[in-house]
Parts: structure tokens; sequence; C-alpha cells
């Protein structure tokens, strides 16, 4: 616990006690990925465990080897192997730019792009079920297990409120859904939680048959899908549990967005994906002001008018907000021309428009520089028309 951890009231919010974090990284990001989340998410959790395929220690706090306990053949002759098996003769110089032989090009952390040739992906999927019956170990008699990743981002008040919502006596099992041929699962990124009824019921399960789910997962490329099969071979459904737990960063989220028949406006945030450090840091602190000032839940209409809308201006240079006919004036007429358009931005090479609403981040890399545009009064329209006319009675996907 951080020295200063005292001003943090989340820490004994209702329900923390009963609740354990799993946090699943990679050796190939966790020097990079994890020493914001001990600073900010972390410090709010009283009980939480760090995995990844490497053991080391991190900013003060140990990190675990989730594949220790796979059997040894497996970890001797598949090749998704080759880096943990380097890993443990060479350690972290395994890894390192000053090896000439290194095995890591590149981005290849458990989040990174290029995942079939990417070596901290091909382990990754490994992790999933064995995590499962390690968080089992390490507190059993936890009502709800969190599972997230180095960049996931936790609303560790509303998660607990939400999780009120339900009996944890019973198997649950929710997630952001999405479907791999004919398996249901929960997207690790955007973390899923788990019942202790539930927990159980899979782990006992997949000790019964431990070559056959090795054998899944030896064939698959994501080891949430796996469990997602696993849960359903124990008969534990998942509830579909988008927007509340989201695949994006709120910077980069289309808050005009429907889904499924469900408003992203309208619905608690719980959760973020593809986070930064920068963005884990901002979140931080705009969360902390939120809920020290304001008793409600943080919904994601909130998120869009205090947090992006403040960051929104008519016009920005070289900022690619993620909105895709010839300058820009006519540019922007063509955005004013259509009545649904909401932001535009524009290249040497074109314009492009969106009906989406996002703020995006800067196109620092684009070779020919970028200006964009967002129609205010638009949205301001829309903001106000969806709070006087969306959210009625729309909380917790129960």
């Amino acid at each position: 616990m951080s020295p200063d951890s005292t001003d943090l009231p989340c820490l004994s919010l209702p329900g923390a006690d009963n609740v354990l974090v799993v946090l699943k990284t990679s050796v190939t990001e966790a020097l990079d990925k994890l020493p914001i989340h001990f600073d900010t998410i972390l410090r709010c959790v009283p009980h939480y465990i760090v995995y990844s395929d490497f053991r080391q220690d991190i900013a003060g706090h140990h990190v675990y080897d989730a594949l220790d306990e796979l059997d040894d053949e497996i970890k001797r002759t598949n090749p998704d192997f080759e880096l943990y098996n380097r890993l443990q003769q060479l350690g972290q110089y395994a890894i390192e730019p000053t090896n000439p032989t290194s095995i890591i090009h590149g981005d290849a952390g458990s989040s990174g792009s290029g995942y079939a040739n990417n070596p901290g992906w091909k382990l990754d999927k490994w992790k999933t079920l064995p995590l499962v019956d390690k968080a089992l170990r390490i507190k059993p008699d936890a009502e709800w297990y969190i599972f997230m990743e180095a960049d996931t981002y936790l609303v560790w008040p509303n998660l607990l409120e939400w999780l009120t919502q339900f009996n944890s006596s019973e198997p649950h099992y929710i997630g952001s859904q999405m479907r791999t041929g004919d398996v249901l699962f929960g997207h690790g990124g955007s973390g899923y939680i788990i019942s202790n009824p539930a927990i159980r019921k899979v782990s006992a399960h997949r000790a019964a048959r431990l070559a056959e789910y090795n054998e899944l997962t030896a064939g698959h490329l994501a080891g949430d899908c796996v469990l997602g099969k696993a849960m359903g071979d124990v008969d534990v459904p998942l509830l579909w549990s988008w927007p509340i737990l989201q695949a994006s960063r709120p910077l980069s989220l289309d808050y005009a967005a429907e889904n499924w028949g469900e408003r992203l406006w309208c619905r608690p945030v719980v959760s973020y994906h593809t986070v930064s450090s920068g963005d884990i840091e901002s979140f931080w602190q705009f969360e902390r002001r939120w809920f020290s000032e304001a008793s409600s839940l943080l919904r994601h209409s909130d998120v869009f008018k205090h947090f992006v809308l403040p960051q929104i201006r008519s016009e920005s240079e070289a900022w690619d907000k993620l909105s895709r006919d010839d300058s820009f004036d006519r540019c922007r007429a063509v955005c004013e021309s259509k009545t649904d358009c909401m932001q535009f931005s524009y290249t040497r090479e074109r314009c492009y428009i969106s009906k989406s609403m996002k703020l995006g981040y800067l196109a620092s890399a684009h070779p020919d520089g970028m200006r964009s545009g967002w129609m205010m009064e638009r949205i301001e329209a829309f903001v106000k028309s969806m709070d006087m006319n969306e959210c009625k009675e729309k909380d917790w996907i129960v």
C-alpha cells in the first residue's frame, strides 16, 4: 500500500474486501505498463495479484509466473514457448536490445500488433486458464474475481456498485461479448468478471480434462475464447456487458454509438481497453475529482460531457480525431451539408467526414499534417437531446 493511500476512500468501499483483481501481462510490456497501475488504479484495490510469463519485481511489486505449473512437456515442445524458455535461461537479457540474439522485435506485448508473429501474444493465451486456478487458490473466499490486462482501466467504484446487483452465491460470467465460431466469450482486454461458484465449476471441470483443454489452447489464438468455451461447457453463459465494459480508450469512443439495442451514452462505465500510461493518469485524475464531487455513478455521458467535450474545439491542427472531397473550408462545408455530420478531418489528399463523436489523438506521425473540425452546435444539441430523452432508468446490465 502506498504511504498516501489513506487519502483514498476507494480503498474501503463496501464490497472491496470480497474481490480479487488478477492483472495479466507479459515481460515484453510489463516494465512500461505496470508502474502506472501501481500508482493509480491498484491503489484502490485491497486484494490484487499480477501475473506474467516471467517472475520479477517491478516498482516494488512482485510479478508472478503464470505458466510455472503448466505441463513441462508442452513448454519444452510447443514453439509458442520459445520466448518463455529463453527467459528461463537468460532472464531479462533475453529481451534486451543489447542482446543481439534477443527474440523480441518491435512491439511484442500481449496487446501489441502482429499477433500471429508476436512471441508475447503466443504465450498470452496459455495464461488464461491457469490463472483461473491460481486466483481461486490465492483467495478462495473471494466472492468475485476480476481479470484485467496491462492496458485495461477499471473504474473501481462503479465496478463495486455493479457487483451489488448480483447474487455472488450464483454462477456468473460477465464480459464484453465477442464471438469466434460458435463460442461466445468475454473480451479479455475489456476485463471479465467471474463469481466464486462459477470459477469453482470451471476450475474443477478443467482439472478433469487437462489434456483436452491444453490441446484446445494450442490450436487457438486467444485464451479468453478458450475460457468462454470452458464456461459454456459448465453451463455458465456469458452476460453480455457492452457498453459497460469497453474495448476502447475514452477519447476513441463514439459516444453516439448504438449496438445490440444498447446506447453507449446511457450506461455507467466500468472498464476501458488499449489505454496508455498517459490515458490512465489523466482519467485517474478525472475520476478522483468526479467521485469526490459527485455522489452519482459515472456514466459514459458524464465522461463525454466532463472529460471529452472540454478538450474539443471547433478546429484543431494536426489532430486525428478518428473520422475519415479540397480545401479545409470546403471540407467543413461538406460536413455542414450533411445534417448528421458531427466532425471532419482534412489533409492534402482528402476530406473525411463522420457522424460519430470522438476526440481522438494527435496525428503527429501523419506526413501531411491534419486539420480537424467539429460541429459544436450539433454536438451540444445532441447532448441536450440525449439527456432529455434517452437515459430513463438505464443503469446496470444485470
